[in-house]
Parts: C-alpha cells; structure tokens; sequence
C-alpha cells in the first residue's frame, strides 16, 4: 500500500490471492468498487468444497455501502450468495446485461462486439471473454459515476490494448502455437469450447502438451482436452506438486497417440517437431507449465 501511494496512483487495482474473506488485500477500507469474477470449484481444501462456500469466502471483500460487480453467468446458488451479503452490508450489487452483449467477428486475432453503446475489440479469445470485458466495462462506469475521468474513449482503449499472457495466448502462426493457462474444470471446459472453435476448425491435426499439479481435479480435466487432440504429449509442470508424467499419461489415454516428455522445454520441441504448417498446438494445464513453455518458446522464435 505504501508503495502505491509513493507512486501516486489515481486507482489500483487490487487482485486478491486467495478466497477475499482472509486474505492480506482485504485490510483496506471499502473500495470503491469491489469486482467478483467467475467463480469456480479451485483450492476446495482452503475455501470450501461447493461453489457456494468459495462465493462465501470471496463476499469478504464486499464492504459496508460499497458497490459491487459481479460477472454475470455464475454456477449454483454463487449469485444468490453474494446478493444475501450484498442486502447485510446494505451495498449496491451491478450485474452486467449478458443479453445486451452484442458479438461480431471472432478469430485468432480477438473479438470484436458492442456493449453499453461501446464498440469494442478484445484480443482476448473465447465468448467468456466477453462477459469478463463487460464485467470490467461495468467496473470502469461504477469508477466515472464517482468522479473518475474515464470517457468512453479510455474505456475502448483500455479493453483493445488489453494483455492477459498464458490465456489462449497465440506465441506463433507457422504452425499456430497456443499457451493457456486453464487447470481446473470449468477453466479446461471453457479453453476446450475455445479450442474446438479456432483449432479444431483449422485443416490440420491438434497437437496437445499439457501437465498438471497433482493436488488438481486432472481425472476430469486431462481426459476432456485429451479427447480432442490427435497427438497428446504429457510434460511435468516444475513443481515438487507436479502430477507424474506417468499418470498425465494414463489420464489422456483415450486420445490414441499419447506421449511423454521428460521436461518441458523437451516438450515444445517434440510437438514443434510433429507440426505441420496446418497443424495446431495447443499447450495448457498448469500455470506453472505455461511460465517455463512460454519463456522457452519466447526464446527460440
């Protein structure tokens, strides 16, 4: 915090790193918006086994009078969770209008869509995206209605030039390389729809790498992204909690051309090596997977 106000910051933005209720961001006094993103079964063993429970922990950030956006397709009973806190700390609750989200064109270079009268572009990949841009979107009026200059014009150019690296993240196009981060269900699920729409569509092979930390729900994520590959390569993440590459393996096996690597860097090099021009790769699981394969790739092109 010392380091924000020595910088002179007009806003920051102030990420949580696990749950909302305990965590050391939440000393700070009520915010002038608080944002809840989409929430997800993840670190069950620290923030609760349900998506309700998880929703629970995250409401800590929601502050007596504060105003609150949430991103509006969320599992369960998430929404009705955070609408009870919402009504105890007598806040004011923002749900972006799915409906009024107006999509275009989609391809590797991003989306293009209009929301709240704005005409927006994305380079980010996915309709989730879309819902998370207009989540930020609805952020962002929250902060005008207060006094923040924040014309429309900042709004377009803050979501254009947006960078989220390991997030379908295109490293290359000959062949088309692709780093995502996604390492639990529902992020597996929503990266397979994304795959299955600009990689599977393309007239080549998909060519997948993918690691898992052991302590993930990899028997339901590993075999739903290995079921859409024509060559899965398993690697292990650099993590003393990595899954075993052995038992990557095993969980892919209904994909009929699994194999394995004993590092990552060896990894990106065998499915570079397998790659035709028409091919894709897609290289996904665990962050810590994403950070050495994209250092790596960003060294040899």
């Amino acid at each position: 915090m010392l380091y924000y106000k020595r910088a002179g910051c007009d806003i920051v933005s102030l990420e949580v790193g696990l749950g909302g209720r305990f965590d050391a961001t939440n000393v700070i006094p009520c915010p002038d918006v608080a944002v809840i993103t989409s929430i997800s079964l993840d670190h069950t063993k620290i923030l609760g086994d349900t998506v309700e429970k998880i929703a629970f922990e995250k409401c800590g950030i929601i502050k007596q009078g504060g105003r609150v956006v949430l991103y509006p397709d969320q599992p369960g009973g998430v929404t009705e969770v955070v609408r009870r806190r919402v009504a105890e700390e007598g806040a004011r609750l923002i749900i972006p209008y799915a409906s009024g989200i107006l999509p275009g064109a989609e391809t590797l270079d991003g989306s293009d869509f209009h929301y709240r009268g704005l005409s927006l572009h994305t380079p980010l990949i996915g309709e989730h995206q879309l819902l998370n841009v207009a989540t930020a979107v609805e952020a962002a009026l929250v902060l005008r209605a207060q006094g923040f200059d924040l014309p429309d014009e900042a709004i377009v150019k803050g979501v254009r030039e947006t960078k989220f690296p390991g997030r379908f993240e295109v490293m290359r196009r000959d062949p088309v390389v692709v780093l995502d981060g996604g390492h639990n269900p529902d992020g597996v699920r929503v990266l397979r729809k994304a795959a299955l729409q600009h990689l599977r569509t393309r007239s080549g092979r998909l060519i997948l790498v993918m690691g898992m930390l052991a302590d993930k729900d990899f028997k339901q994520a590993i075999p739903m992204m290995a079921a859409i590959a024509d060559v899965f390569i398993a690697a292990p993440p650099a993590s003393p909690r990595a899954l075993a590459t052995a038992d990557i393996a095993k969980a892919a096996e209904i994909c009929t051309d699994v194999r394995e690597a004993l590092t990552i860097p060896q990894a990106v090099d065998m499915a570079l090596a397998e790659a035709g021009p028409a091919d894709s790769i897609l290289i996904c699981g665990s962050l810590y997977l994403i950070g050495e394969a994209r250092t790596y790739i960003r060294g040899i092109i």
